[in-house]
């Protein structure tokens, strides 16, 4: 690759950084998170993921290990109010549990709750989503 390509690039992946992130790897695992932090010599892939408990985990994937990354959630410099974000989220990724979502959006979990109850009153979300609540994620 030449100088001004690698440049490009590098400078296109440099955007991804603080992005919601899923990592695909070679052998069929998933790994959704915050990418913190690249490695452009070897490609590796530094990700908080989006913790299951209370344990925060930052796993470095090795770049030969990766077979593709998709940008779920890119950095804002603008914030769009809480329901157009949840709303977005759900498109993507429509497993999240409001949980996962408070995580992602960096928002108090009370104030997740309150919005997907009133995206509910509106008829935006469906009554199911509540089972999400308790039940915690699913197994895929």
């Amino acid at each position: 690759m030449s100088g001004k390509r690698r440049k490009d690039f590098t400078g296109e992946l440099s955007k991804m950084v603080n992005s919601l992130v899923k990592v695909y790897l070679l052998d069929g695992r998933i790994i959704m998170g915050k990418l913190l932090n690249i490695d452009f010599d070897y490609l590796n892939l530094l990700v908080e993921e989006i913790p299951q408990e209370e344990n925060r985990e930052i796993t470095l994937i090795p770049g030969t290990s990766i077979s593709h990354v998709k940008i779920v959630r890119s950095k804002s410099k603008r914030k769009m109010p809480i329901e157009k974000r949840i709303l977005s989220l759900l498109e993507k990724e429509p497993e999240l549990t409001e949980e996962e979502i408070a995580n992602i959006l960096n928002v108090d979990l009370t104030r997740i709750r309150k919005a997907v109850d009133r995206l509910k009153r509106k008829g935006l979300l469906k009554k199911e989503k509540k089972a999400k609540r308790e039940k915690g994620r699913t197994e895929n």
